[in-house]
């Protein structure tokens, strides 16, 4: 069976209702510019289903429910690995969760998948015919109106949030309201973490491809923060030039960003990239709300000369002058400080001081072949910054 065409011509619900009418078995595979969903469908109804933006990651949703701890998905990771067995079977086979818990985390995950397309505003769709592989232990298989009726009442106030989102190339910025209010604003974990991208120059479907979160919730926190006056959208990207972007500051970031990029190395080297990823977004949330504005658009990936461009025009405005590159150091400190006790916590200080031996060996390079006031005191205070974090606790 050839089923293709746009999302403009033939909606999401009605390319369902179809398939499930049909009772098709295959794949059906949505794209829209970079973004990409499969949905999986046995004999109508739907098994599974995933996003280029995020995958069902089942261990770190056990873990940020509470049902296991990060000590023990750490274990659960390296047992999958070696027995290369899905993490659920591993998790289940373990004790750690029941098979109808599992079942349930895995039903909603797919169903959120599903959904978020449904959001989208084009895009194109090809069923592809054919037996289909999955998990039938781990998987409860989902009528597709289930889905458009939920759809359908999301739709509701999906017309409302239109009205403050009309399009996903808006591009969101922190108020100067919210600067001025600082801690005297509480937000949820999840606020924070959308807060923390919004830099003057993402889209909104950026803000989504890079959170990974559910679209619709994306959304929802958008309006709510945006209702709130947290933030506010801006015509176009704001401008990120400092006005002295000298050698000693770009330097200055250079050698935090090397320092964070070693402890994520090791971190991705043991527990990979996309615990890694998670884990470096947390501690970023997790700073002083003044360091978490300044590392808005850091990213580990990214050159550390766009990383300078990005900390130094939101530390500007915090700060003025010298004041700019001295709250830049500190936001930078704590990062780096959290990401060593949070690696300790989860490997082990034995792993903890393998990283600290790879910093060393940086700093030493850059001692080396370095000159000036601001390389002593940027050496020492990365120094104090790993002994305080490396501290045993006093009993």
């Amino acid at each position: 069976m050839e089923f293709k065409g746009s999302l403009k011509s033939l909606t999401l619900a009605t390319v369902l209702q179809i398939l499930s009418s049909e009772g098709k078995t295959g794949v059906l595979k949505i794209s829209r510019e970079q973004a990409k969903s499969s949905i999986y469908f046995t004999r109508g109804k739907i098994v599974a289903a995933s996003t280029g933006q995020k995958e069902l990651r089942i261990g770190q949703i056990l873990c940020d429910r509470g049902l296991i701890s990060r000590e023990t998905l750490r274990q659960v990771l390296i047992k999958a690995r070696n027995t290369k067995k899905p993490v659920g079977e591993v998790v289940v086979s373990l004790g750690f969760v029941s098979l109808m818990a599992l079942k349930e985390i895995v039903r909603r995950l797919c169903r959120e998948a599903v959904l978020d397309v449904f959001l989208w505003e084009e895009g194109t769709f090809d069923f592809h015919e054919g037996p289909v592989s999955f998990d039938e232990t781990m998987t409860e298989a989902i009528d597709p109106m289930e889905i458009i009726l939920e759809a359908a009442r999301r739709m509701d106030e999906w017309a409302v949030i239109k009205k403050i989102i009309p399009s996903d190339t808006i591009v969101f910025r922190v108020s100067d309201q919210a600067r001025q209010q600082g801690r005297k604003v509480t937000l949820e974990a999840h606020e924070l973490q959308l807060l923390s991208v919004l830099d003057g120059q993402k889209s909104v479907r950026e803000v989504v491809r890079e959170t990974g979160a559910d679209e619709f919730d994306v959304y929802k926190t958008l309006y709510a923060m945006a209702t709130s006056k947290l933030i506010g959208a801006t015509d176009k990207p704001a401008c990120r030039k400092g006005k002295a972007e000298t050698e000693e500051v770009i330097t200055l970031l250079q050698i935090y960003h090397d320092v964070v990029v070693t402890i994520s190395k090791h971190l991705e080297e043991q527990l990979g990239k996309e615990f890694c990823t998670r884990l470096v977004n947390a501690c970023k949330v997790s700073v002083p709300m003044a360091s978490q504005q300044i590392l808005a658009g850091y990213r580990v990936g990214s050159s550390a000369e766009q990383n300078v461009r990005e900390a130094l025009a939101m530390a500007s405005r915090l700060q003025q002058g010298d004041g700019a590159v001295a709250a830049l150091g500190v936001a930078f400190s704590q990062l780096i400080g959290l990401l060593l006790r949070q690696e300790t916590e989860i490997l082990g200080s034995k792993q903890t001081a393998r990283t600290v031996g790879r910093i060393n060996q940086l700093i030493e390079v850059v001692d080396k072949y370095r000159t000036g006031e601001a390389k002593t005191k940027l050496i020492q205070g990365i120094r104090e910054t790993i002994s305080q974090a490396t501290a045993e606790p006093q009993r």
